[in-house]
């Protein structure tokens, strides 16, 4: 993973991407930027997906804002069971 800028010391940073499946590639980012001390971390997509467990995602990430254009019994469990502090969920028609 690359990060172009030199510092991003204590500046909040935010990731914008279309899915988050598992998570592994926006970990990756994240500790990168951490690396480069920043600062919060906020990860926005569209469609969460969250086959893995979200709290894998958690340490690196303050908040989670996705819509409810992907709904798997998987991923929304997790939401709604332990990760409300965490993830944000936007409906979908609200873009439409």
């Amino acid at each position: 993973f690359d990060v172009y800028s030199k510092s991003v010391s204590n500046h909040s940073c935010i990731i914008v991407d279309d899915i988050c499946d598992g998570g592994g590639t926006f970990i990756g980012l994240a500790k990168e930027l951490k690396a480069k001390g920043a600062g919060d971390i906020y990860l926005i997509v569209s469609h969460g997906i969250f086959s893995k467990p979200l709290k894998e995602l958690k340490p690196y990430f303050k908040k989670i804002y996705t819509t409810d254009s992907w709904r798997s019994e998987f991923g929304w469990e997790q939401v709604e069971r332990d990760c409300t502090d965490l993830v944000e969920i936007i409906p979908f028609k609200n873009f439409i």
